[in-house]
C-alpha cells in the first residue's frame, strides 16, 4: 500500500487523528483493515442483503457456538427486532453502565468497546455507516464503530463532531461467542495493523507523503543466500516460527499463515470471511 493508492482509493485520514493509548496517527495497516471492513459494507448495500455476519481471519468460536447463537439470535430479533449492529466477539474498554436487553439474559447495550473479529450487521445499519463518508474522515474502525453508537469517550472533545447522527443501534452478546485466535503479546504474534508503517505526510523520495513498496519496506539483508547475492526465498528465509505449538500440531508452518507478510493489509475481503446464510 503506497500514499499514492491511498489518494487513487479516495482515503483522507481525519486531520488531527491520533491513536487516543499509542498517540500516533494510523498505520497503513489501520488503513487496510478499514478499507477491507468497507468493502463488505458495500457489498452488502449493493447486493441488498438484509443482514451477514462478518468474521475477521482469526476469529476463533467458543464450545456450542450454534445452540448459543441460536438461543441469542431470537432474543435479538424479539427484544430489538430494529437493531443496527451486534458484537459477537470485542474488547470491553469500559463495562461500566453497561445494561442487560430488556429480559435478555443474553444480551446487553455494549459501551466503548474495540475489535472487530466477529460482528454481525443489518443492511439498515450498513447504510447508516456509509451514510457518514467515513474514507473521506477515516479514523481505525475500532474507533469509528463505537463513536456510530455514541460510546466512544475518548471522541468527545476531538472526532465525534465530524460523524452525525450517531444512532448506530448497537448490541452484544453476553457472553461473547467469538475471540481472537492470538492476543498481542503472545509468543510469534504479528499484527498487521499496529505493526505496520505509520502513514505520515512527511517528505519521502522527494514528494510529499510519497512511499514506495521498494524502497521504504523492510530491508532483506545482502549477504550470500541460496547461492547467490542479496537471494531471498518466502520459504527459506522467512522469519523462524517459535518452536511451540500452532494450528494445533507442535511445529506446524505453513508459508502461507505463519509467514511474516511486510505491508499486506487486509483490502479487498481477502483475509476475511463473510457468511450470509446463517442469519
Amino acid at each position: 500500500m503506497t500514499k499514492d493508492y491511498l489518494d487513487h482509493a479516495g482515503v483522507t485520514l481525519l486531520p488531527g487523528y491520533l491513536d487516543p493509548y499509542l498517540q500516533r496517527p494510523m498505520t497503513f495497516g489501520e488503513v487496510g483493515c478499514f478499507l477491507s471492513h468497507y468493502k463488505i459494507w458495500k457489498d452488502i448495500e449493493q447486493k441488498g442483503y438484509k443482514k451477514a455476519l462478518i468474521l475477521e481471519d482469526d476469529a476463533k468460536f467458543t464450545p456450542m457456538f450454534r445452540p448459543k447463537w441460536g438461543r441469542i439470535f431470537a432474543d435479538v430479533q424479539e427484544f430489538v427486532p430494529n437493531w443496527d449492529l451486534l458484537y459477537l466477539g470485542r474488547k470491553i474498554m469500559k463495562s461500566e453502565d453497561e445494561r442487560p436487553v430488556n429480559d435478555s439474559y443474553y444480551l446487553v447495550w455494549p459501551n466503548y468497546s474495540y475489535w472487530t473479529v466477529a460482528y454481525a450487521i443489518t443492511n439498515k445499519g450498513v447504510n447508516k455507516l456509509l451514510h457518514q463518508k467515513p474514507l473521506t474522515k477515516m479514523i481505525t474502525v475500532d474507533e469509528f464503530l463505537p463513536t456510530m453508537f455514541d460510546k466512544n469517550p475518548e471522541g468527545d472533545q476531538s472526532w465525534n463532531k465530524h460523524f452525525f447522527p450517531r444512532n448506530l443501534i448497537a448490541l452484544s452478546t453476553n457472553p461473547l461467542l467469538i475471540e481472537p485466535a492470538w492476543y498481542g503479546g503472545h509468543q510469534g504474534h504479528y499484527t498487521d495493523t499496529g505493526d505496520s508503517y505509520i502513514v505520515q505526510k512527511d517528505e519521502q523520495d522527494g514528494h510529499p507523503g510519497h512511499y514506495t513498496d521498494t524502497n521504504d519496506a523492510y530491508i532483506v539483508q545482502q549477504d550470500e543466500q541460496d547461492g547467490h547475492p542479496g537471494h531471498y526465498t518466502d520459504t527459506s528465509d522467512a522469519f523462524i516460527v517459535q518452536q511451540d505449538e500452532q494450528d494445533g500440531h507442535p511445529v506446524q508452518y505453513t508459508d502461507s499463515d505463519d509467514s511474516c507478510i511486510v505491508q499486506k493489509e487486509k483490502q479487498d475481503g481477502d483475509d476475511q470471511q463473510i457468511i450470509k446464510d446463517e442469519l
